[in-house]
């Protein structure tokens, strides 16, 4: 069977001679080591690939450590170890796939910028023709870290431990109709400790204005829950959402919504592992409450965080039961409900307040303009602002019960205004959802008065 290799080879005839060699892979044929030998001295690299990545599979250890000794000159010292990156040409792109080990001396040539970060020497070998040396990056990441996340894929020149890649767009493309996120800068050794290290707790900063005005209390949400971005991966510029600095009061705020939701499909899907998020709001108040009807109950672990005097306090944590804010109450320690019934209508008007901003007035001036039943939920011990002692989650859990007392009596349209903290606001979202017809108003500094910004009911969700 053997002599079939050589022949095939010796002709030029590399396809069959391939196929022959994953024959000889799958253990459907034999091939004598002599052969196997011969065959990786061929100066086409496909078949080198396939002679390895065959006798390895196929080989006990120590003969295949033989092999390499005899074939190479040198001695593996690792496992074979297997990797893949996308490469462009002029079909658009492909996949292409390399076979790799640690040998006691340096090979030079293209693995050098591999070998100094490995420091060892590099036997690589591919299935297919290349030019550049993106192929360095998912090398040195296979030769130290082993295999990758099923979800992710590499690609860039190394320069020390960064490493940067070429036609990244393109090769974002070809990794995106796999399925895969492609991650074409960064540093190698910042992203393997991160990937391996399994690090839970990732901030999220959700900010109105410039993105480079949020870095500051981006960074210090990072020092809060001890996270370090990882550059061209889960870097600051991804864990930043930013807002227009006024958000529009004449127009749907829901397009907002429709990014927010992406962003966090986004992180969810680039993060190989479970993890919680940690949220900080620097928002209006009605924004927050409609991010956080996008993440929704049950779907994601969050913890929501407040500033005061200079730092960040995490005032709810649902990620252990974010569920807890939804279960009912019977017995209200926090709100109260003040209520102006009595008209013949399927329409409420909800005013919320737990925070120094008054609601009450507008209220009632929206449920005469709309022939609506009013309800003012209020905290009258808290209207000065919640102190971080006091159990936030409680708060979020009890204005979501006075909420549903409301609608238990039959109300199918609702108008809400509010004046809560960010972190109440975005739990509170969570807690209701998208299931009510809930028109929200938002306060506008510069018009000193409310507008209609969104209906919870059409808001996407995770």
């Amino acid at each position: 069977m053997s002599k079939t290799l050589k022949k095939l080879l010796e002709n030029g005839k590399i396809s069959l001679a391939i196929s022959y060699l994953k024959g000889f892979e799958k253990g459907e044929t034999e091939i004598d080591r002599e052969t196997l030998v011969s065959a990786l001295k061929n100066p086409d690299y496909r078949v080198k690939y396939h002679v390895v990545k065959g006798a390895y599979r196929r080989l006990p250890e120590n003969s295949f450590r033989e092999l390499i000794k005899e074939a190479f000159g040198v001695e593996a010292e690792s496992p074979l170890l297997e990797f893949q990156f996308p490469v462009v040409n002029g079909n658009g792109g492909e996949m292409a796939k390399g076979v790799a080990l640690l040998v006691d001396k340096k090979q030079e040539g293209k693995v050098s910028q591999v070998e100094e970060l490995t420091g060892k020497g590099v036997l690589a070998f591919f299935n297919r023709e290349f030019s550049g040396d993106s192929f360095q990056a998912p090398l040195a990441y296979a030769l130290i870290y082993g295999e990758l996340p099923e979800n992710l894929l590499l690609s860039g020149k190394l320069s020390g431990e960064e490493f940067s890649a070429d036609h990244f767009k393109e090769k974002e493309e070809i990794a995106k109709k796999l399925g895969k996120t492609l991650i074409g800068k960064g540093n190698i050794r910042k992203l393997g400790d991160f990937l391996k290290g399994e690090k839970t707790e990732i901030p999220l900063f959700i900010g109105t204005g410039e993105k480079e005005s949020l870095k500051q209390p981006f960074e210090l949400l990072c020092k809060t829950v001890n996270f370090e971005p990882v550059e061209g991966f889960i870097d600051r510029e991804f864990l930043i959402f930013s807002l227009p600095a006024t958000l529009p009061h004449s127009e749907s705020w829901l397009p907002f919504f429709e990014d927010f939701k992406e962003r966090v499909l986004e992180i969810k899907g680039r993060i190989p592992f479970p993890f919680s998020l940690h949220v900080a709001l620097k928002t209006p108040i009605t924004f927050s409450f409609g991010a956080g009807i996008v993440v929704g109950t049950g779907k994601l672990p969050i913890a929501l965080y407040h500033f005061e005097s200079g730092k960040y306090y995490r005032v709810i944590d649902l990620t252990e039961d974010s569920r807890q804010i939804k279960r009912r109450r019977r017995e209200l320690r926090y709100v109260e409900i003040v209520s102006e019934t009595g008209k013949e209508t399927d329409t409420a008007v909800l005013a919320l307040q737990v925070a120094s901003h008054e609601t009450r007035r507008k209220g009632e001036e929206l449920a005469e303009r709309f022939n609506g039943d009013f309800f003012y939920i209020h905290a009258p011990e808290l209207k000065g602002g919640v102190p971080l002692s006091e159990n936030w989650t409680e708060i979020v859990a009890e204005l979501y019960e006075a909420m549903n007392r409301v609608y238990d009596r039959g109300y199918r349209k609702f108008y809400l205004i509010m004046s809560v903290p960010n972190p109440i606001a975005f739990a509170l979202g969570m807690a209701v959802g998208n299931y009510w017809d809930i028109e929200v108003w938002s306060y506008f500094k510069e018009l000193k008065d409310y507008k209609p910004v969104f209906n919870a009911g059409e808001i996407p969700n995770i």
